[in-house]
């Protein structure tokens, strides 16, 4: 709740900033940052209306499960001889259990101890069994391990239900295990024997020990369809190399642990990023059907991993076990490198048999599949629908997959329209899996060791990669044109509602299929945490600088000189996440009035007025080697009255890089003149070839709701 508090007091703050930072209102009502507020608060009004309206509510606010205790009445609590006859050994195994250490009971308990030791003393086999038998289970409970043994001993009915179970068990804490086995076994023989314990326990000691012979024998007991754990199951059907049936239970596996809800849930999930994915190529769009048919590939090739992990569970004694080296290679080499194998097949494929695809159908091809992927996994951890799982593996875990494979795609991108040569994937393609596995692998280690903060800053991180990743990949489109660069800007709208319905939609789900009360609780709970992340989602993941041609790399200190493109210089602690953050300046094609700066003197001299242009290219400029593609070439349609430069085009820069040219009234530009323009032809342009008169301002000059 304070932490949905503060979100909310800066998202205020910002928004109450932006609006104010305008005069012409309609900018601010027209622009994404608007349209994608509102459309998020009117999603989570009328999902709260819904689910405090219709879905109903217990009133109370401990949420718990309650634990009902087994009740006695005076019925249930009779000691005479006929009764306690009357009932079977398992009666009596379960109240000791339950009376035991109850001080409410305590006379109760005692009664019963004395009708035992009469009945251990009756000449009758049967009664002197019974008697026998549950001062052994009293023994038992009291640590008397000896006695315990001694009256089981004395047990003449050897066939006696629960008997060969509390011998087992006796055997057991005495590590005697294979003689407890023979016991558990002789326990599975008896008719109402305590069959469920005894063969859980058989489960549990048979797979300690890999004895799959064993295992396979109780694979086929009647109570194996509900007491035989699906994954060993697996294992053991490997192992005897019953491949038939490992492959028909690995299906009913699939089957059982798939819930209506949760497939509609994973379903929707993979259809929100498959809609933003299929929208990146704002160029020219691959054919819905191909993305479709990655998807499914993906989806159909998890199926090798469940071998894998069998396998790996059969063969090896390798697991997390606590340890940083251990679980870092076991997070990185066992899970990391089998599933960004299996997700990138597809697209290896692809790239083996198919025809050479455009840069940035790489990347959603590799996406494709990895949704495919995602939404199997999602199905599985939807099974029970935990708080908050379902947004959570929407935000965090089904990106971190798509972002992983998307590493992969870049090596083949790398190597095909950057070094130019198909030979180079030989080392390409490794190093980009190992990349890939590797981010994977500490995805998962940060996690299993609950390093939350390292684990969101990291996540970030890799987010912004990727970014960096699809931008370079539109940047060096086959099909690259500036009038395209702007349709961008409108995934961002679709990314901020799709988010939002995604947390409504599990909001919905807890209050109608549990209680208001608690479907509230948890929207408070997780709302805090979700905003950031939706809000992080669509400045980011819709914020694409399109400049042809050009290949961003990766730094950590900002490469702009102080004061120059930023209003204030970046730590190294911040730089990580502000400088890779791609700020979106697609303006290539807007038409735009450039004035002087009034306290601007050297260009107050020339400018006299307002003169109309056209932004008609971006242009990379060069200073001691380091590029700088912030700069737009303006063709003026009212001639500059310049004696020795151009008149007729000029070069600017936004002065601060958060700035937006669409949706500010003005933006403050440094300004450079052209002397030759031959120059811009050059390879690598010079900063210092063309003249620099200060910063000026542009705006807009036509309303940017009609573009």
């Amino acid at each position: 709740m304070f932490w949905l508090f503060i979100l909310f007091l800066v998202g205020s703050s910002y928004v109450f900033y932006k609006y104010r930072s305008v005069s012409n209102k309609e900018l601010f009502f027209k622009s994404p940052l608007f349209r994608s507020l509102l459309g998020s608060l009117l999603i989570f009004l009328v999902a709260v209306v819904i689910v405090n309206l219709f879905a109903s509510d217990s009133g109370g606010t401990n949420y718990e499960p309650v634990i009902v205790r087994d009740t006695l009445d005076e019925t249930t609590m009779d000691t005479s001889a006929h009764y306690l006859l009357s009932q079977k050994p398992a009666f009596h195994y379960h109240r000791i259990h339950r009376l035991e250490g109850d001080l409410q009971y305590l006379d109760y308990f005692r009664s019963l101890k004395s009708a035992y030791t009469r009945f251990a003393s009756s000449p009758d086999t049967a009664v002197s069994s019974l008697g026998n038998f549950c001062l052994g289970v009293v023994s038992m409970q009291e640590a008397r391990r000896a006695e315990a043994a001694g009256y089981f001993h004395s047990v003449s009915n050897t066939r006696l239900p629960y008997l060969h179970y509390c011998l087992g068990e006796l055997l057991l804490i005495e590590d005697k295990q294979s003689e407890a086995l023979t016991e558990y076994q002789l326990e599975m023989q008896n008719e109402g024997g305590n069959w469920i314990d005894a063969y859980t326990t058989l489960i549990r000691l048979y797979e300690s020990d890999k004895d799959y012979e064993h295992l396979r024998a109780l694979l086929e007991h009647p109570l194996a369809d509900d007491y035989f754990p699906d994954h060993l199951a697996n294992e053991t059907l490997l192992y005897v190399n019953d491949w038939s049936g490992y492959i028909a239970h690995a299906f009913l596996t699939l089957a059982d642990r798939t819930s209506w809800i949760g497939f509609w849930a994973a379903l929707l999930i993979s259809i929100t990023w498959l809609i933003y994915i299929f929208r990146l190529n704002v160029f020219k769009r691959s054919p819905l059907i191909n993305l479709v048919a990655m998807f499914f590939s993906g989806a159909f090739f998890v199926l090798l991993l469940l071998p894998f992990n069998d396998l790996m569970e059969v063969y090896t004694t390798l697991s997390i076990n606590g340890g940083f080296w251990n679980d870092l290679f076991y997070c990185i080499f066992i899970i990391g490198v089998p599933e960004e194998f299996v997700k990138a097949l597809p697209l290896l494929l692809l790239l083996l048999f198919g025809k050479r695809l455009d840069p940035v159908n790489y990347i959603v091809y590799g996406a494709a599949s990895a949704l495919g992927f995602a939404f199997v996994e999602n199905i599985l951890y939807f099974y029970q629908l935990k708080d908050g799982i379902i947004h959570g593996r929407a935000y965090l875990s089904v990106i971190g997959h798509m972002v992983d494979t998307s590493f992969v795609a870049y090596g083949i991108v790398w190597g095909l329209y950057q070094i130019k040569d198909k030979r180079s994937l030989r080392y390409l393609l490794p190093l980009s899996f190992m990349v890939a596995a590797g981010v994977h692998g500490l995805y998962d280690f940060l996690l299993f060791h609950n390093q939350l903060l390292l684990f969101f800053l990291f996540f970030i991180f890799i987010v912004q990669l990727w970014i960096i990743v699809i931008n370079n990949c539109l940047n060096n489109s086959s099909y690259f044109t500036y009038s395209a660069a702007r349709k961008t800007e409108h995934i961002r709208i679709f990314i901020t509602l799709a988010l939002t319905a995604i947390f409504v939609l599990e909001y919905m789900v807890v209050g109608f299929s549990s209680h208001a009360s608690l479907a509230n609780v948890q929207l408070l709970r997780n709302s805090g945490v979700a905003c950031f992340l939706i809000v992080f989602f669509s400045t980011n993941l819709s914020s694409f600088d399109l400049i042809k041609g050009y290949w961003r790399t990766i730094h950590f200190v900002s490469r702009e000189k102080r004061g120059y493109g930023g209003r204030q210089a970046r730590t190294l602690l911040t730089s990580w996440y502000f400088v890779n953050a791609v700020q979106s300046h697609n303006y290539v094609g807007l038409d735009v009035i450039v004035y002087n700066d009034q306290y601007n003197r050297t260009l107050g001299e020339l400018l006299d007025g307002e003169y109309e242009g056209k932004i008609v290219n971006r242009i990379t400029l060069y200073e001691d080697h380091i590029a700088d593609p912030q700069w737009f070439l303006v063709k003026m349609t009212r001639l500059l009255p310049f004696d020795a430069d151009r008149p007729d085009y000029v070069l600017v820069k936004l002065r601060f890089q958060e700035d937006s040219l669409l949706y500010e009234d003005e933006v403050q530009v440094f300004f450079k003149s052209i002397t030759d323009a031959a120059v811009l032809r050059e390879s690598k342009p010079s900063k210092e070839a063309f003249p620099f008169y200060g910063w000026a301002y542009i705006r807009l000059s036509s309303n940017p709701g009609s573009m």
